[in-house]
C-alpha cells in the first residue's frame, strides 16, 4: 500500500515537472506538453482512481509551489488532473453482458468524452471572453483576432513574413479547434501507450481494447449536426464558436476513420508501407487530411465496411 502512494506520488510530480519544462519557453521543451498526462494514465490505469487522485493533487501543488503561480497549478489540474481522472473513471467501467462476459467501457465513448470535455472548456472560455471588447469585438473569436498576431510578433520580432501573416489570418478561424484536437489527441495517444505499456507488465486493470473496432457514441453526430447548423446560421460571433466545435466533435469520427483504414491496410501485402504513406499524407496536409479521414469515419459509422472487411488483431 506504501509502495504504491509512493508511486502515485512520483507520478505527480514527474507530471507537473514535464509541464514546467514545457513552460520553460524553449522550442523543444513544448515537446514535453504532449507527454503531460502519461505518468497520470499510467498511475490511473494501473492503481485505479485513488492512485490518480493522489497524482493529481500532488502534481497540481507542485506545478503550483515550482512555478510560483496559481496559474500553472489550475492548468495542471484543469488540462491534465481533471480529464484524466474522468477518463481513467469511464475506462474502467464494466457491465456482465448476456453472454455472462465482462464488457468494459468502449474506446469510442471515451474519445467521446474527450470532444466533450474540449468542447465545454470552449464554450466557458467564450463565455468568459464576452466582455472582453476591443475594435473586434469580444468573445474568443475577438480575443483571438487581437491576440494571435500579437504573440506572432513578438515570437518573430517584429519581422513576421507576409506569407506567415496571410496564413495566421486562415488560423484565427479555427485557432481554437486546432488546439483542442491536439490536446483530444494527446490524451487519446498517452491513454493508449499507458494502457499498453501496463498489459504488457500484465499491471492494468481492465484489458486492452480492440481499437479497430471503434465506434464514436450516437450523441456526437448530433452534437456535430447542431455545431454545423450554428456555424452557418450562428449570429454574431456565434458561427465562430459552431465552427470550431464542429472541428471538435469531428474528433471521434477521426479515430473511427483511423481504425478503417488500418483494418483496410490488413488487406494489402505491403501493410507497413500503406500505413506509413497513410501518415505521411496524414501530417503533410494536415487539416484536410483531418477532415479527409474524419469524414471516412462518419461514412463507416452508417456503411459499416470494417464488417466486409475481416481482419485478425494485429495493425
Amino acid at each position: 500500500m506504501m509502495k504504491d502512494r509512493l508511486v502515485a506520488l512520483a507520478a505527480g510530480v514527474a507530471s507537473a515537472m514535464l509541464l514546467l519544462l514545457a513552460l520553460t519557453g524553449l522550442p523543444i521543451a513544448m515537446l514535453f506538453l504532449y507527454t503531460v498526462p502519461l505518468p497520470l494514465y499510467l498511475i490511473g490505469l494501473r492503481q485505479g482512481l485513488s492512485g490518480l487522485i493522489l497524482a493529481g493533487a500532488i502534481g497540481t501543488v507542485v506545478a503550483g509551489m515550482v512555478s510560483g503561480t496559481i496559474v500553472a497549478a489550475l492548468g495542471f489540474l484543469l488540462l491534465f488532473a481533471a480529464p484524466a481522472l474522468t477518463l481513467v473513471h469511464h475506462a474502467l467501467l464494466s457491465r456482465t453482458g448476456g453472454d455472462g462476459r465482462k464488457e468494459w467501457y468502449p474506446p469510442g465513448w471515451l474519445a467521446g468524452w474527450l470532444a466533450a470535455m474540449a468542447a465545454m472548456s470552449l464554450i466557458v472560455l467564450d463565455i468568459a471572453l464576452m466582455g472582453d471588447g476591443g475594435g473586434d469585438g469580444g468573445g474568443l473569436e475577438g480575443h483571438i483576432s487581437r491576440t494571435l498576431p500579437e504573440a506572432l510578433e513578438r515570437l518573430t520580432g517584429g519581422n513576421t513574413p507576409p506569407d506567415l501573416l496571410q496564413r495566421t489570418e486562415l488560423w484565427i478561424g479555427v485557432f481554437p479547434a486546432m488546439l483542442a484536437c491536439a490536446w483530444i489527441g494527446a490524451g487519446a495517444l498517452n491513454a493508449g501507450v499507458a494502457q499498453n505499456v501496463l498489459q504488457k507488465g500484465a499491471k492494468a486493470l481492465r484489458p486492452t481494447p480492440e481499437y479497430t473496432l471503434i465506434e464514436a457514441p450516437f450523441w456526437v453526430l448530433y452534437a456535430l449536426a447542431a455545431a454545423a447548423f450554428l456555424a452557418l446560421v450562428g449570429p454574431g460571433t456565434l458561427d465562430y464558436l459552431g465552427r470550431n466545435l464542429a472541428i471538435i466533435f469531428a474528433m471521434p469520427y477521426f479515430f473511427v476513420g483511423l481504425a478503417t483504414v488500418h483494418v483496410l491496410a490488413r488487406r494489402a501485402k505491403a501493410r507497413l508501407g500503406v500505413l506509413v504513406t497513410f501518415y505521411i499524407l496524414l501530417i503533410f496536409l494536415g487539416l484536410v487530411g483531418m477532415f479527409a479521414v474524419s469524414a471516412l469515419g462518419l461514412a463507416e459509422q452508417f456503411l459499416r465496411l470494417r464488417r466486409k472487411w475481416p481482419s485478425t488483431r494485429g495493425a
